[in-house]
């Protein structure tokens, strides 16, 4: 039997006879080092922050969460890397600070507060799997002061954003066009970037169109059906002549793919319109001299703002706010079964007239009314 004990200098002589006297007690105890060393070595892996990371993923964030995706970049953008290899029953609490505040310094405050949340979840599933008696991750309180989450857009900047999602923005065609319906329709990021085809129904008749987004693919996982104003139809129309995948309405660029294209394509164009409204120099955009760029330069509004207009728009103009809670796909009250399941049918006429206001009052914000009507402003109440 052979065995590696090191190389030497690294390891003395004097050290390697002593480890060869132990390897061959072990042997003559009927023990076997090589084996036990695989051992070892497995023991060490499940040990790691990479496996429980794998572990976490796999049963319980794969398994119950729609944000999933997001872990996993997190993960690998921010932990991994340094932790990897870490046994995770070492980490201590001045360890988990550290990793937050360098991601603040890195100028991600915002990513530091969700890494945390993620790490103090994944030390508790540790702890709920009999693996780890503490978490390091508790009693840390704050890492930064997040801003509210109140920000919706002007007339000007609804009208600078059209003008950037006309198709020579920033982005695609396609990602122009999908952040139009989120506009027109206030769903989110990923329903809208997901849409399936069959979810389209009626499109050919603006008093029937909707979509029916099924539950697994909204975050309440409760079936979401939303009407479509003419408006909106129209810019369905226009990604489904484009999209080149056989079951999705905005299609990705591979022509050869039947894909979608990702939430985070959304995110990451709003962030691109953002850069180019603030761009300087010779080569400064026209979008940067357009009324409310100053505003979207001081504070730049990201893809679930859009949402957020949308309810603030129709609020303000007095809809019934169980009909806006109703054209979000907002829960319903604790216990209000005959609002969760028997009231879809009732609630379609005021979500339709709703949404179909919302769109004249966008069309007349970007000049894009037909001549022939005359657009009123949404002012008066629409009922529940």
């Amino acid at each position: 039997m052979r065995a590696t004990l090191g190389r030497y200098p690294g390891i003395s002589l004097a050290a390697a006879r002593e480890l060869a006297d132990k390897l061959r007690f072990a042997v003559a105890q009927g023990g076997d080092p090589a084996d036990a060393k695989k051992t070892a070595r497995v023991e060490a892996e499940e040990r790691s922050f990479g496996h429980l990371a794998e572990r976490f993923m796999r049963e319980h964030s794969r398994r119950f969460k729609r944000s999933a995706s997001d872990d996993e970049r997190m993960l690998a953008k921010h932990v991994l890397p340094k932790w990897r290899h870490r046994p995770f029953a070492e980490i201590k609490r001045r360890e988990v600070i550290a990793l937050l505040e360098s991601i603040v310094a890195a100028g991600t405050p915002v990513s530091a507060s969700r890494v945390h949340a993620l790490i103090r979840k994944m030390f508790n599933f540790a702890i709920s799997r009999g693996l780890l008696e503490n978490n390091p991750a508790t009693v840390i309180g704050k890492i930064v002061e997040e801003r509210s989450r109140d920000r919706i857009l002007s007339d000007d900047e609804a009208r600078l954003f059209w003008i950037a999602t006309a198709g020579d923005g920033p982005f695609t065609p396609t990602v122009g066009l999908a952040l139009r319906l989120a506009l027109l329709t206030g769903c989110r990021a990923g329903e809208i970037a997901g849409l399936r085809r069959d979810e389209v129904l009626d499109l050919d008749d603006t008093t029937k169109a909707r979509l029916n987004l099924p539950p697994e693919r909204t975050k309440p996982n409760r079936r979401h059906v939303l009407p479509l104003s003419p408006m909106a139809c129209e810019v369905v129309r226009r990604a489904l002549a484009t999209s080149t995948a056989e079951s999705f309405v905005f299609s990705t660029r591979a022509p050869t793919e039947d894909a979608p294209i990702s939430s985070p394509a959304l995110t990451l164009a709003m962030r691109r319109l953002a850069v180019v409204v603030k761009d300087e120099g010779k080569a400064r955009h026209q979008l940067a001299d357009l009324p409310g760029s100053a505003t979207w330069r001081s504070h730049p509004p990201g893809v679930h703002d859009l949402r957020r207009t949308v309810a603030s728009r129709l609020i303000e103009a007095g809809v019934a706010v169980d009909t806006v809670r109703k054209v979000l796909n907002h829960s319903a009250s604790s216990g209000d079964v005959l609002s969760r399941h028997y009231d879809r049918s009732a609630a379609e006429p005021p979500m339709r007239l709703a949404l179909g206001r919302w769109a004249d009052e966008l069309a007349r914000i970007v000049g894009e009314a037909p001549a022939d009507e005359v657009v009123i402003p949404l002012r008066a109440r629409v009922p529940a």
